[in-house]
Order: structure tokens, then sequence, then C-alpha cells
């Protein structure tokens, strides 16, 4: 336990330091995209398998639900892992209780990733501005971070000519965070 409590305090630090340095090449128009070919399932199934122990210690329920093997994206794969990582990171930490559900499907020309949790929720006077620079939930001063995850997510879903967003029916009722990409047509 002591152990896993440390591997999760290092885990935070680097990302801590990583989100700032990201923050500053956006600022700064300097961040770099190594735009491939990507299988969005295998990149998601990925991320869920190293988040899955972690909700798991914590109680958590964790699923990811999808019918298609492969949807292939143009995609920088560890840009695109690093806001997968942002929302699954989120989604176990406010959620004390309850499970996290991951869902991918495909419309004709898009890929949508759904992470759906049963946890805090979002109140709906700040929903609209948890993509923005520094935006924390005034009220969650327990919960650590910086308020540039999701700014940053934003951030390198739009270089990918995708859009995310969250919904919520407010507090204490979980949120549901998306990832909508375009699906590489070749």
């Amino acid at each position: 336990k002591a152990i896993f409590g440390i591997q999760e305090s290092s885990r935070r630090l680097i990302k801590l330091v990583n989100d700032f340095l990201d923050l500053r090449k956006i600022e700064e128009g300097r961040m770099d995209y190594d735009f491939k070919t990507v299988n969005l399932i295998s990149l998601t199934k990925s991320v869920f398998e190293e988040f899955k122990a972690i909700g798991e210690q914590k109680g958590l329920s964790f699923s990811l639900k999808t019918e298609i093997k492969e949807i292939n994206l143009k995609a920088d794969e560890q840009k695109l892992r690093q806001v997968i990582q942002n929302l699954f990171d989120n989604a176990v930490k406010y959620t004390p209780k309850g499970e996290i559900k991951i869902k991918i499907t495909r419309a004709k020309d898009a890929a949508l990733v759904e992470i759906k949790d049963t946890g805090l929720g979002i109140r709906r006077e700040i929903i609209g501005t948890i993509f923005n620079q520094f935006n924390r939930d005034p009220k969650l001063k327990n919960i650590l971070g910086t308020g540039l995850g999701l700014y940053i997510a934003r951030e390198i879903v739009k270089a990918h000519r995708g859009k995310i967003w969250a919904e919520s029916k407010g507090e204490n009722c979980g949120s549901a965070f998306y990832i909508e990409l375009p699906v590489d047509q070749s």
C-alpha cells in the first residue's frame, strides 16, 4: 500500500511538470506533432489497462465496451495517449466510489471515445469553463490538480481536428467526457 502511494505521488509529480512544459509549448506555438496511423482501439485499451489497476486499488469498477477491433486515425500517438490518460486520471480522481465506463464507437467518418463515471460530477455553473487554463472547481480544494490537464487535452484534440466536451447533470451526478476524432479514410 505504501509503495502504491509513492508510485502514485511520483506519477502525479511527473504529470505536473509535463503539464507546465506543454502549456509553455502551446503558448509559444511550439507544440510538435508526429502524425502517423494509430489504432484508437489499441491505444485506448492500453491506457485502460494502466488505469484499471489504479481504479481497482480505490475499489472502483472499470469496464470498456467496443464492438470494433480497429479504428485508424492520423494522430500523434503520444499526445493522444496523454489526452486519454488525462481523462482516465480525472475519472479515477473524481470518483470516490462506483464505476467508470469507457465506450468507443464509430460513425461514418469519426470515432467517439466516451468516458463516463459515477463520481462527483460537474456543477452547472462551471461546466462551460472547465477546459480553460487553471480552471478548477473551488469547492474541490482537497483534490490536487493544476487546472491545466483539460486545457492541454482540448488543445491537443483541436490539433487533431477533433472535438472534446463534457456533460454532467451536476454535483454528485457523475460526468461524461467525449473525444470525437476524424477517422483515417486511406
